[in-house]
């Protein structure tokens, strides 16, 4: 299953700087993964008689970054993939971070980075022009044993 992860990962007008929130949000978001990484294994183990017991399990991660309508569209593209690269770059920090204290054994390879410029976000119909709703990174993730998702 693919899971749309929510968290309050806005930015400011123009910026890409992330706030020490949203620092807060992707480590709640990484609980979540951790927390579907344990899912996974108790169900396969039970299902498949712990076939997938000693599996190194894989995260595929699709980060969507957004831009409001202020600026020109070209800039506004080029800061929403800045955004989108900004909660990549933290959500590899933090999952380096529990790999490394062998909290969690994960490849974490397969994690992308699109901004959409000014198109509206999944679930934002209208808008106005300096809408903070419309200045995010939506993230799915997809997790699950190497063998099935390489």
């Amino acid at each position: 299953r693919i899971n749309r992860i929510y968290g309050d990962i806005n930015f400011r007008t123009g910026s890409s700087d992330i706030s020490s929130n949203g620092i807060n949000e992707i480590s709640i978001i990484i609980k979540e993964l951790v927390s579907d990484i344990s899912e996974w294994k108790s169900y396969v183990n039970e299902c498949n008689e712990r076939t997938f017991e000693n599996d190194l399990f894989v995260l595929v991660v699709d980060i969507d970054g957004y831009a409001d309508q202020q600026g020109s569209s070209s800039s506004n593209l080029i800061l929403s993939q800045k955004r989108a690269e900004a909660v990549k770059l933290e959500l590899i920090r933090q999952l380096n971070a529990l790999v490394v204290s062998g909290k969690v054994s994960i490849v974490f390879d397969k994690i992308q980075a699109r901004g959409f410029g000014e198109t509206l976000p999944p679930g934002i119909f209208v808008s106005g022009l300096n809408d903070p709703k419309r200045r995010i990174c939506v993230i799915n993730s997809l997790v699950g044993p190497a063998r099935v998702l390489r």
